[in-house]
């Protein structure tokens, strides 16, 4: 209900401030739209479940209090990837500006610099986490997880990775290659099922965080292999096309 309502403000009132636009209804648009657009929201879907895959392994196989424990070790991993998106969310109009224009130099010193706003955030998040990172959250929580540093480590590590593959599917979204971040999250969330299930039943609150580590680890490496090809295929088939021009 609160989203509809926000839909009907922002798209009936708020959106005229900004450019002279008229709604109207066409449902054969709609149909198009809704068949471009299916597979980024089965995309956004399976991200759900595969960003959660080490929680819903920790609560199936281990007892509350490891849930409790996982859960308070879990929460800060998103940090990075949230600060980055503050970065990544301008660039956007501007990667598709560049894109449109077929400036590969450009565009891929963008994508080079928002890598670079991840490391930038990641190295001194990682330095204070491990100092005093699990002394915080257990005066935060009231558990005591000083034990688990290590564990804290490799998710807010697992954070970064998830913020390069944000970065990686925005850039493939705007290449307009939304089949290939679905087949590519498919793929790792075929290939992490199996390994978080393994690592937090013979390992627990440890194996869950390793266990995302490696996901996010498959998530980035996929879509960055993905985005270095079809960024290669776009432009040279750009420059191609430019030079059949002239």
């Amino acid at each position: 209900i609160a989203h509809s309502l926000l839909l009907a403000a922002t798209d009936g009132i708020l959106i005229r401030s900004f450019a002279n636009i008229s709604l109207a209804g066409a449902i054969k648009n709609q149909r198009k739209l809704l068949l471009a657009c299916l597979p980024l929201a089965t995309n956004a879907f399976l991200f759900i479940y595969i960003n959660n895959l080490s929680r819903y392994s920790v609560d199936h196989y281990l007892d509350e209090h490891a849930m409790a424990t996982y859960n308070a070790l879990f929460m800060p991993s998103f940090g990075i990837a949230l600060v980055s998106g503050f970065a990544l969310r301008p660039a956007m109009t501007l990667l598709s500006e560049q894109r449109r224009s077929a400036d590969r130099k450009d565009f891929s010193l963008e994508v080079l610099i928002q890598l670079g706003w991840v490391i930038v955030f990641s190295i001194p998040v990682l330095i204070l986490t491990y100092l005093w990172g699990a002394q915080v959250l257990s005066l935060m929580y009231g558990l005591d997880l000083t034990a688990h540093r290590g564990s804290l480590f490799i998710l807010i590590a697992s954070g970064a990775l998830l913020a390069i593959y944000r970065i990686f599917q925005a850039v493939l979204i705007i290449l307009r290659r939304q089949m290939a971040c679905l087949a590519g999250i498919l793929l790792a969330t075929a290939a992490a099922w199996p390994i978080t299930a393994y690592t937090v039943r013979n390992h627990g609150i440890r194996g869950g965080a390793f266990s995302y580590f490696l996901t996010t680890s498959i998530l980035a490496g996929l879509f960055m292999l993905m985005t270095v090809w079809y960024t290669y295929r776009e432009f040279t088939e750009r420059s191609c096309q430019n030079a059949k021009n002239t």
